[in-house]
């Protein structure tokens, strides 16, 4: 009785050790599990993302290579005429010349080039694409020293400071060697031990870090809002019809007027009262997550009209994710891109 005894108050504690052991181990599988599903489907919704943004990427630059562009933006209107000085040659080939009532008679379908945004809807959800012309942002390549300082400092940059960094973001891309005030030359660079000023354009927005001064100055400042008042494309100003609200504030009262300058006139001022959209464009993306935020992607696209091998450069900007009330525009007031890429049949005679 007693050896029974004994033998049941070892053999309960045993059970009971084993089904604890068990429990964790099942916990310590389904907490796995768990996290492998998380795991697939996230990497499932990326690829998604993915696939929908490289469609509405090829669906935007379609647009943009064989729209028409106008005063404003693009016309997706494959049907309307392409405006000339002497008058209007129509989808055909046929010339004719322009009135003001044939003007107004024209039918078409405008993608504003000042924050105009549209959708490519597609079967895994939609895409929303805004379109900016380069020219309504402050290139770091133009050496407009007065805009960059401007923008420095509109993001809370000392005046002092956002002169100095200007200065020499100016000495590092310019093509010579010559040390202008609070700027940096190759001397410079030598004695604090980093790469000399590559005396060139700037190849992407990391390449600023390289700047001297530029590496603690970003760690200080938004730099997505940075990225989103400024290029690296070569622009020659700002047009303001095209510039967003910071980008507006920012430069308020720095505007370039037209002017008269040894005998002619200033071509770059000239320039930018040019209303007609220009070749290179900024495009941004965005499409929703599974968890209801929403993708952002960045780029820029340069045309080359005369360039048929290679009609188009993309630059990369940034990527990013927001929350939907983050998002600058109305989902609800979108037009689609359309399916741009189906053209319609050309009948050869």
């Amino acid at each position: 009785m007693t050896n029974n005894s004994n033998e049941q108050g070892f053999i309960l504690p045993y059970v009971l050790v084993v089904i604890a052991i068990l429990a964790f181990v099942s916990a310590i599988a389904a907490e796995r599990l768990r996290r492998s599903t998380a795991v697939l489907v996230s990497l499932q919704d990326q690829s998604r993302i993915e696939r929908m943004m490289v469609t509405a990427e090829a669906e935007a630059v379609y647009a943009l290579l064989t729209g028409i562009t106008i005063d404003g933006g693009i016309d997706l209107n494959p049907n309307s005429p392409v405006e000339t000085d002497f008058g209007f040659v129509d989808s055909d080939g046929g010339f004719r010349s322009a009135s003001s009532t044939q003007r107004e008679e024209i039918i078409r379908d405008v993608w504003s080039a000042k924050g105009g945004v549209r959708s490519s809807k597609q079967s895994d959800g939609e895409v929303y694409i805004q379109l900016r012309d380069v020219f309504g942002f402050v290139s770091l390549t133009s050496l407009n020293e007065e805009n960059v300082t401007q923008v420095l400092k509109a993001l809370g940059g000392p005046s002092s400071q956002a002169q100095s960094l200007t200065a020499k973001l100016a000495d590092y891309v310019d093509t010579d060697s010559k040390r202008q005030f609070k700027g940096a030359e190759r001397a410079d660079y030598r004695l604090r031990d980093k790469p000399p000023p590559s005396n060139s354009p700037l190849r992407n927005y990391d390449e600023l870090s390289h700047v001297l001064g530029w590496d603690e100055a970003l760690n200080d400042i938004d730099v997505l809002q940075f990225k989103n008042m400024t290029t690296l494309q070569f622009v020659s100003g700002v047009k303001n019809e095209y510039a967003n609200a910071a980008v507006q504030k920012a430069l308020r009262g720095v505007a370039k007027e037209s002017e008269t300058v040894e005998g002619g006139f200033d071509i770059e001022a000239l320039e930018l009262q040019n209303p007609i959209m220009s070749d290179n464009s900024r495009l941004t993306f965005w499409v929703q997550t599974q968890d209801g935020l929403y993708k952002k992607r960045v780029i820029e696209i340069r045309r080359d009209s005369n360039n048929t091998t290679q009609p188009f450069r993309r630059f990369w900007v940034y990527e990013t994710t927001v929350s939907q009330d983050d998002l600058e525009f109305d989902r609800q007031s979108t037009n689609e891109i359309k399916n741009v890429i189906q053209a319609a049949t050309v009948h050869l005679p």
